[in-house]
């Protein structure tokens, strides 16, 4: 409750974000996986930034943690641009989250062209 004035080089400002209510309930029913902080994850970070272990679920934007906008439009266009080529080959990728070192072998293998 003091109005206080001191000169300074710059100034940060910034809004602490956590995850929505929900976000839980929500997580267990579309089996998507969530971080230690609660925010939903991704397939892979580098490689897949926007897919998860759920065939046709995708993330982007600030469920995934804080983000700038500039970020989450590119997301958002990846998303996009995963959804079309799903429909366009009529192919959903399927669960990942328990496919066995077998199973990833044998996809592989199939992908395989010669």
């Amino acid at each position: 409750d003091k109005l206080l004035e001191f000169p300074v080089d710059m100034v940060l400002l910034a809004v602490g974000l956590i995850p929505a209510q929900g976000t839980a309930e929500l997580s267990h029913m579309l089996g998507v996986s969530r971080d230690d902080q609660g925010w939903f994850s991704e397939l892979n970070y580098n490689g897949n930034p926007t897919d998860t272990e759920r065939g046709g679920i995708f993330v982007a934007g600030v469920c995934q943690g804080p983000k700038d906008i500039p970020d989450t439009v590119a997301q958002a266009a990846a998303v996009a641009a995963g959804v079309l080529r799903s429909i366009s080959s009529g192919r959903v990728m399927g669960n990942l989250s328990n496919l066995s070192l077998s199973e990833i072998e044998t996809r592989a293998r199939d992908m395989h062209v010669v």
